[in-house]
């Protein structure tokens, strides 16, 4: 069978800012299972976009890439592009970026017992307590993880 007599529709990714054309990529409708394939299974018929499947509030989203091998533990990569929501708020237990003494980190944000702290995802590296007198400012909630293969 050939990709022309699927019945295949396009899907957009991440628009280009300047001319406002989104690209479209094709999108199968079946879930790609990872033992022995079935010939009967279906065709792609469905379209998507990428901005809204990836981003929730485009107007309060930023990405950064990962550099770095403390959120490990969570599966976030250094290479791995993240989406983060500043509009969400800091809550215990998300992963957040923050600005900790003039510098930008990503790790997990945990209250317990009436303290703080920044915790990786790597025990090679230590939880930092948050106090009254350390520099941290809350930058936003990681909300998706982009890899490469």
């Amino acid at each position: 069978m050939s990709v022309d007599s699927i019945n295949l529709q396009k899907i957009s990714v991440l628009q280009d800012q300047g001319s406002g054309n989104s690209p479209r990529i094709w999108l199968f409708n079946d879930l790609i299972k990872c033992g022995f394939p079935s010939p009967a299974e279906g065709y792609a018929d469905a379209e998507i976009d990428f901005n809204t499947y990836i981003i929730d509030r485009p107007s309060s989203s930023y990405c950064f890439f990962v550099k770095g091998d403390s959120m490990e533990g969570l599966h976030i990569l250094s290479g791995d592009l993240v989406v983060v929501d500043r509009s969400k708020p800091l809550q215990s237990g998300r992963v957040i970026v923050c600005c900790l003494e003039g510098r930008f980190t990503l790790k997990q944000f945990v209250k317990k017992g009436g303290e703080s702290f920044l915790v990786p995802a790597n025990p090679s590296y230590k939880a930092i307590r948050l106090t009254a007198e350390s520099s941290f400012e809350y930058w936003g909630t990681a909300t998706r993880v982009i890899r490469k293969l």
